[in-house]
């Protein structure tokens, strides 16, 4: 279609929790020059002259960015969250609804943020992580964990060969 259609432009920003791992791997995958990719900002987005947005990215209705805020390429950013002052937010992530990131937080690469879940200021968000739905972050989360409560501890690790439960947090079956 792209080829067919030479002024087209593309959004490609796939996402769930069970698929947000490969999203690098299929956009990457797509045979499209990044100048093709498309950018998609609902009007009732408060956005400060100061902010960085990057391509291939779709922020939704009601969302508020502060500050000297960067967004990376590739991501998601669903209805009434807010992100605050000095925050930067790495590629491919996907950030759900209703969340609250206070400032300077930095989140890696391809991470996913569950709705309604809510950063204390300066934590990070390791790279690959998942922060469950409804979480408090008041503290820094590791690279490639899945990390959800309040306050939000990590549950199980991700691995190459899939997601590794922590050792203190297996309970035998009784009875």
């Amino acid at each position: 279609m792209l080829g067919v259609e030479p002024d087209a432009f593309l959004l490609a920003v796939p996402g769930s929790p069970t698929s947000y791992a490969k999203r690098a791997e299929v956009i990457t995958g797509l045979p499209v020059d990044e100048s093709r990719f498309a950018t998609i900002i609902h009007p009732s987005v408060q956005l400060p002259p100061d902010c960085r947005i990057g391509f291939n990215c779709i922020i939704m209705p009601n969302v508020f960015i502060s500050s000297n805020v960067t967004v990376g390429n590739h991501c998601v950013i669903l209805p009434n969250t807010v992100i605050s002052h000095d925050s930067v937010i790495g590629d491919y992530c996907c950030i759900g609804s209703n969340v609250s990131v206070s400032g300077s937080v930095n989140m890696g690469k391809g991470c996913y943020i569950g709705s309604g879940s809510r950063m204390r200021e300066h934590v990070s968000i390791g790279a690959g992580s998942l922060v469950g739905l409804g979480s408090a972050v008041l503290k820094d989360i590791p690279e490639q964990v899945i990390a959800a409560g309040s306050p939000a501890r990590v549950l199980k690790e991700i691995t190459a060969d899939g997601v590794k439960i922590q050792p203190d947090q297996y309970q035998p079956a009784t009875g």
